[in-house]
């Protein structure tokens, strides 16, 4: 493989380095642009932090020092958007007017629209956007147009708007010498993986990089891997195993099987979750094994049962210490086809049977090992025989949005039925904002069920409720208590003018 040079810092990788440290997200302080680099041998967080001063004093200085120094250059050719409605353009000041939550989702509407921002409200919006943590700042690039994504690259604060990479910037930012005409070819090139990140980049440089190679060659990428992983850190061996994922076969499973013994837990269980979907290696005859000692399916003449033998606590095996505990452990991580192979009779039909013996929660254990091994048709079979808060089963946005969009639109209905609080939150964290049209029925029935969430729940999400699914949530509105009255008039007013914006649009 031939080397090429490594891709400079950029001031985010400053900012994230600075910010956890250096032990917990190494970067390599060659990377940076030579104005910035440390002079001689020293103390590397030092270091670190005197380049991050340095870069942000240029980022300043560039913003003044950049017109200067070039012509600003003249927009291209292309008309701007001139048909929108007035009813539709007075519907999206006001709404852009209002907090970010509702000047989001206004600008959804228009991204899901196929409409364009009008130009002239781009620079004001873009500087909103920049405000740490706006939910505006994903929000603009889909909803402006050729003339908007234009204007937004002529300033380098509103590149990152666009999701560019910042290293074309930054570097003129110290140099002054050009205006940044190739930005993102250069970060796409920045991107790209090469041997260097792999021995000496971050850690998400080599997650790429080993990715990337998997994906060409997973048996060089398994090599690859093992080479490094004495060498490597016990907090990036985890997050190195989940590259393993990208063409994952049975010639990994001798590999994840020595490497699942590692004395970190984290690392551990990344190996059992590359394992579980591997049904041959050696995991996988030592799980067909256990299976027969420890699970007996009984067809009685009025009853048919699965007996379940209590486990001996195992961690690395992935069955943890607790009678009830232990048994769903093991399930999580055992390849799903090898039980319809091993007891004889298809895993669907056992799901149906009574579990004997150690108590546990069948459904819930099956599903976990349905999610980890994406099959997506168990999810939805399971989903309805668990009873208990099925909307707990996964915490996280980035662990939600692995699951299929039915097993999350099917989660968000039972929690708008049955949650406590009218689940209004849990369905748009489980499908998003605004909810879907098919969802939309299921949450006006939830603000009924429980009218007060009108005054603090994400009543926004229903930009598809129609002006007589709206009707009655007013009424209710009105009978609210005054402490209450107040913020439920204002969401659902916020709520109206989105619906009309959608209307006017559509």
């Amino acid at each position: 493989m031939t080397s090429t040079p490594p891709a400079p810092a950029t001031f985010d990788d400053l900012v994230a380095s600075a910010t956890v440290g250096l032990g917990v997200r190494p970067l390599n302080l060659s990377r940076l642009p030579a104005a910035v680099s440390p002079s001689g041998p020293g103390d590397a967080e030092a270091a670190l932090l005197d380049a991050a001063a340095l870069f942000t004093v240029a980022r300043r200085a560039s913003r003044g020092l950049c017109p200067d120094r070039w012509e600003i250059p003249a927009p291209p050719e292309i008309p701007p958007v001139s048909d929108w409605r007035p009813a539709a353009l007075g519907a999206l000041r006001q709404l852009l007017a209002e907090k970010p939550e509702v000047a989001a989702a206004a600008l959804g509407i228009v991204t899901r629209r196929g409409a364009e921002l009008p130009v002239a409200l781009v620079p004001e919006l873009a500087q909103k956007a920049l405000t740490p943590g706006s939910p505006l700042r994903r929000a603009v690039a889909g909803a402006v147009g050729p003339l908007g994504r234009w204007l937004l690259e002529q300033n380098p604060a509103w590149q990152t708007l666009l999701g560019s990479g910042g290293s074309a910037v930054l570097q003129n930012a110290v140099n002054v010498q050009s205006p940044p005409k190739d930005t993102q070819k250069t970060a796409a090139g920045a991107a790209a993986a090469n041997e260097d990140d792999w021995l000496h980049g971050d850690l998400d440089a080599r997650v790429s990089y080993l990715t990337t190679l998997r994906g060409v060659d997973p048996a060089a990428g398994r090599e690859a891997l093992d080479e490094q992983w004495k060498k490597s850190k016990v907090k990036e061996k985890a997050a190195l195993l989940g590259a393993l994922s990208t063409g994952l076969s049975a010639a990994d499973a001798e590999f994840l099987d020595r490497v699942r013994a590692d004395r970190s837990d984290q690392v551990a269980e990344a190996a059992l979750g590359l394992l579980c979907r591997l049904e041959q290696g050696p995991f996988a005859e030592r799980r067909a094994g256990l299976i027969a000692s420890h699970f007996t399916a009984k067809r009685g003449l009025f009853r048919k049962t699965v007996e379940v033998a209590d486990f001996e606590a195992d961690p690395k095996e992935g069955i943890p210490v607790g009678a009830a505990d232990s048994v769903a452990g093991f399930i999580r991580y055992t390849p799903l086809p090898l039980w319809g192979r091993v007891l004889g009779t298809d895993l669907a039909e056992l799901l149906t049977w009574a579990w004997t013996g150690i108590p546990v929660d069948a459904a819930r254990a099956f599903f976990f090992a349905a999610v980890a091994q994406d099959d997506t048709a168990l999810q939805i079979t399971l989903l309805p025989q668990i009873k208990e808060k099925p909307w707990t089963l996964v915490d996280g946005a980035a662990s939600i949005a692995r699951l299929p969009w039915a097993v999350r639109v099917q989660v968000a209905r039972q929690a708008l039925a049955k949650a406590e609080g009218g689940g209004l939150g849990i369905a748009v964290d489980w499908l998003g904002s605004p909810l879907p049209p098919e969802v939309t029925p299921d949450a006006v029935a939830a603000l009924q069920r429980v009218p007060t969430q009108l005054s603090y729940g994400p009543v926004i999400a229903l930009a598809y409720a129609s002006s007589d699914q709206l009707a009655p949530l007013r009424r209710l509105a009105d009978k609210l208590p005054d402490s209450q009255r107040s913020a439920a008039l204002r969401q659902l007013g916020h709520l109206t003018l989105l619906t009309r914006l959608d209307q006017e649009l559509s």
